[in-house]
């Protein structure tokens, strides 16, 4: 191969490789979103004052699919135990490229995925819009990651 010939293929290269890098990269988006119940409390049912205050974790369908765009993996000892709220949301996710799975949203900005073809995920983001029942009452406050 001559010089002209390397010239002209490495040329060509560089050319199409960003439409291969960019498509390797895109991140997955979300279908569908849908929520089963908001307001839950995880502790004893015959403890009123918890039961009421969780009522008031009503996230909205945008807020709940705002926070699956952002959230990011985490071990399961930070969900359990540093960002420990009893207040949840349920519902279901299908992203685009067909994955299924039914989440568990805490208002503490902490989640739980379990995926229907096997597997779960615990994730986390802190900037959420919904009103957190539980806020200032974590033992990361004040931590990031």
């Amino acid at each position: 191969m001559g010089l002209r010939n390397y010239q002209t293929l490495l040329k060509f290269i560089l050319l199409i490789s960003p439409v291969f890098i960019s498509y390797s990269i895109q991140a997955r988006t979300i279908e569908k979103i849908t929520i089963e119940q908001t307001g839950l409390a995880l502790e004893d049912e015959r403890d009123k004052l918890l039961a009421s205050t969780c009522k008031k974790f009503n996230p909205s369908l945008n807020q709940i699919k705002f926070y699956f765009q952002k959230a990011y993996p985490i071990p399961g000892k930070l969900m359990a135990h540093d960002r420990y709220t009893p207040c949840y949301a349920t519902g279901n996710i299908i992203y685009s490229d067909g994955f299924k799975a039914k989440w568990v949203l805490y208002s503490a900005g902490t989640a739980w995925l379990e995926w229907l073809d096997g597997g779960e995920i615990y994730l986390l983001y802190k900037k959420n819009k919904w009103l957190d029942p539980t806020a200032g009452m974590y033992d990361d406050d004040g931590q990031e990651y």
